[in-house]
């Protein structure tokens, strides 16, 4: 072998390690996780629990709650969004490019009162052109089932897509998913 063939091969591991730990930095660069949903559900209280393992009296916010949670594997910042809609869509702008999931939380008991703005606020996230790009993880948190008049998370999930397909929106969702 010759001192050149050498080079070029080493010079493409490097090449390789170099591009594999930019693409491992740039996909980690994806920390946050936010706690989002309707006036009233338990987002707040759900965001203390994980964070400070504490309840705490919570009360309607105009502010971002920023923590962090302690997983098996690493910490990650859980993020509570305000509940109005105008800053609440300010601050989902500032974190969603960089969120690795987003939990919706809906109240089991008040769901059936609140259907149609809560599909229309999962509707609104979902086809986030940012939210369509990332496909950070989204779980859809079913808050309050110890309560006596709490709805199944089955139900819970039917009513949902009765209502986004009441509004129209449940074909476009499909075509946003493929």
């Amino acid at each position: 072998m010759t001192y050149e063939a050498i080079l070029v091969a080493v010079l493409a591991i490097v090449i390789t390690i170099v591009v594999f730990l930019v693409r491992r930095l740039l996909s980690s660069g994806k920390r946050y996780v936010l706690l989002t949903g309707l006036n009233d559900t338990g987002k707040t209280l759900i965001y203390s629990q994980l964070v400070y393992n504490r309840h705490v009296a919570t009360f309607t916010s105009s502010q971002d709650n920023e923590g962090q949670f302690n997983t098996q594997k690493n910490f990650v910042t859980l993020v509570d969004l305000p509940v109005f809609h105008s800053i609440r869509q300010q601050f989902f702008e500032k974190y969603k490019a960089s969120s690795k999931g987003i939990v919706y939380v809906v109240d089991s008991v008040t769901l059936a009162q609140n259907v149609r703005d809560a599909a229309n606020v999962l509707y609104n996230i979902l086809i986030d052109p940012a939210v369509v790009k990332n496909r950070p993880q989204l779980l859809i948190l079913c808050n309050k089932q110890n309560q006596t008049l709490a709805k199944g998370c089955t139900v819970i999930k039917s009513m949902l897509e009765k209502e986004l397909n009441t509004l129209g929106y449940l074909a476009t969702l499909k075509s946003y998913c493929g």
